[in-house]
Parts: C-alpha cells; sequence; structure tokens
C-alpha cells in the first residue's frame, strides 16, 4: 500500500511544469497610462522575458507564462496507451512605453491547449482570448 502511495504523489509532482511570470489581470489596474514607466512594470513584476526598442523611441517589454500539465490517464499503463495526454496554458502580457518613457498601452492573450496522444486518435484543440488596453 505504502508503495501505491508513494508511486502515486511521483506520478502527480512530475506531471507538470511552468515557466516565466504570470500576471494577472488584478495587478493590471495598479499601471496607469501616461503615469506609470517602465521601471515601476519592471519593480512591480520583475525582470520581463521580452523587450523591445523600436528606430522611433518607444519601448515595449513583456511577461510570458507557460503551464503544461499530463493528463492523469497518461500514466497509467495500457490505459495512457489509448487515453494519454496532455493539457497546457500560456498568457502574454506587452506593455508598450512612448519616447517619455511613460506607459500608453498593455495586451493581453491567452491560449488553452488540450492534447490527446492515445492510439486512439491524436486529437488536439485551442482556444485563444485577446484584450487590449
Amino acid at each position: 500500500m505504502k508503495i501505491l502511495v508513494a508511486t502515486a504523489a511521483t506520478v502527480i509532482m512530475s506531471g507538470c511544469a511552468s515557466s516565466g511570470t504570470q500576471v494577472q489581470d488584478t495587478s493590471l489596474t495598479q499601471f496607469q497610462k501616461g503615469i506609470t514607466t517602465q521601471a515601476d512594470v519592471i519593480k512591480a513584476l520583475g525582470p520581463p522575458q521580452v523587450q523591445t526598442t523600436e528606430s522611433d523611441g518607444t519601448r515595449s517589454i513583456a511577461y510570458v507564462y507557460t503551464h503544461a500539465q499530463a493528463k492523469a490517464k497518461s500514466f497509467i499503463p495500457v490505459v495512457g496507451l489509448f487515453a494519454g495526454g496532455a493539457t497546457g496554458q500560456s498568457s502574454m502580457t506587452r506593455f508598450h512605453f512612448g519616447k517619455d518613457g511613460k506607459l500608453e498601452s498593455y495586451e493581453t492573450s491567452s491560449s488553452t491547449t488540450d492534447v490527446d496522444t492515445g492510439i486512439a486518435g491524436g486529437r488536439s484543440s485551442t482556444s485563444e482570448t485577446n484584450t487590449a488596453k
């Protein structure tokens, strides 16, 4: 019985991975157009994963987050061959700053992916959401 519990715990713990910085919609309310600077955003959220400087002097920074998790059925012997798969979520929040270094706008996008990898059929579906402010 102890071996079964230990195995189940190991499977649950090893079935997912996350990377990046997740920006919650609720935290976006602290950033004000024309007032917030790039340094303010970095202080609040940490270093961005992407930084861009345009030829006109404007800048953008982006925070990207990805989370993937194997479906529990993937770890069941034999059943995993037919019903295995994974789910994943990703999001990106991009902040745009003018030449004066003040926030001009921001946008968020997110997607969810569901992949079935079993022998019965490799089906996948993706949904996306985009918001600009």
